[in-house]
């Protein structure tokens, strides 16, 4: 009963079961019809075994290079897909600083037509409504560019890392 329980827990899982398998036809050397086995090779290490394949192209994986990225995916295929991604890192958040620049200045503008604006009093210190507004929006603006260059920056790592397994 316990080989049964192992043997179980090893073939349910689908990266064990490749192992178990590519281990199985390593030592057997044949199939049984008497053809030689034949084993998906990882597409990088053409001498290790493939337990799981790209998601991207389909690629032969082998233990380590499934490892690298999730879900498992080739370096190549990663490094495509950073590089479409870059390009949405950058215009979501900047797209999204225009419209605070055009939020702001509507806000000083307005300002400067209607004298008579409400205060609000923030920790002693008195703003206009849209000087409010403009100071929200400047805010607002610096994060969104910030957010824009952390994306690209960490997109810039995983390349790097997807490219030194090339």
């Amino acid at each position: 009963m316990r080989e049964l329980n192992t043997a179980y827990q090893t073939l349910r899982h689908p990266r064990q079961r490749a192992l178990y398998d590519g281990q199985r036809t390593k030592t057997n050397g044949a199939k049984r019809d008497g053809s030689s086995p034949e084993m998906h090779r990882c597409y990088r290490h053409t001498d290790h075994v493939a337990i799981e394949s790209c998601d991207g192209c389909g690629a032969g994986l082998c233990e380590r290079c499934a490892g690298r990225f999730q879900p498992p995916t080739c370096a190549p295929c990663v490094v495509r897909w950073a590089r479409g991604r870059q390009l949405g890192a950058v215009v979501t958040p900047l797209a999204a600083a225009l419209v605070a620049v055009v939020v702001g200045g509507v806000s000083v503008w307005a300002a400067g037509r209607v004298p008579d604006w409400p205060r609000i009093s923030l920790v002693g210190v008195a703003l206009d409504i849209p000087a409010s507004v403009a100071v929200l929006c400047s805010v607002a603006i610096a994060i969104l560019i910030a957010r824009a260059l952390w994306d690209l920056h960490r997109l810039r790592q995983v390349v790097r890392e997807a490219l030194a397994t090339l």
